[in-house]
């Protein structure tokens, strides 16, 4: 999904893309993220408590899950140029948590392999940093998609209203 935004092409491709292919690639990156967090959350090493803690109050976990639910149901809904450019935008920044994640689940195994590690202190503070801008990011994106939603059905429900209603005769001759 990173050949997505190229600069002006963004629409056109955005156009061409269907909905079913952002919605794939958000619901494996969630996937991808969920099983890291909980590998993350399931060592037992030292030095992986902080990490643990600050993982649990960026509420990552929980945010992802309900963003793949979310796009789940969305899933098979014709979606404006608009909602499909912000889920586009989602699906982006999910794939930035989901290297940093990576990163930091690199460094715990490296650290794992060192000897004495359990001496040693494990320095994630950098990738927690991004880690957090990332979540406030995704924060941001999905407020932004879920009012774009809003707007859309509004949008929807007002057409729709258009043509349910009769028709009025005018008496003129008055």
């Amino acid at each position: 999904m990173d050949t997505i935004i190229l600069g002006g092409r963004v629409m056109n491709f955005v156009g061409a893309v269907g909905a079913d292919l952002i919605f794939t690639a958000v619901r494996t990156t969630s996937d991808r993220i969920i099983a890291s967090v909980r590998f993350i959350n399931s060592s037992d090493k030292s030095g992986t408590c902080c990490l643990k803690v600050a993982i649990e109050r960026l509420d990552i976990d929980s945010k992802v899950s309900i963003i793949n639910s979310f796009t789940n149901e969305l899933n098979g809904e014709d979606l404006s140029e608009s909602l499909k450019l912000a889920l586009v935008a989602v699906e982006n920044i999910l794939h930035k948590i989901e290297n940093e994640i990576k990163t930091i689940t690199n460094l715990i195994e490296e650290h794992n392999q060192l000897y004495f590690s359990y001496w040693r202190s494990l320095d994630y503070s950098g990738c927690l940093s991004n880690l957090k801008t990332h979540c406030e990011t995704l924060d941001t994106r999905v407020d932004l998609l879920l009012k774009l939603l809003h707007v859309d059905k509004s949008r929807f429900i007002q057409k729709s209203n258009i043509y349910k209603s009769k028709p009025v005769m005018i008496n003129r001759s008055i």
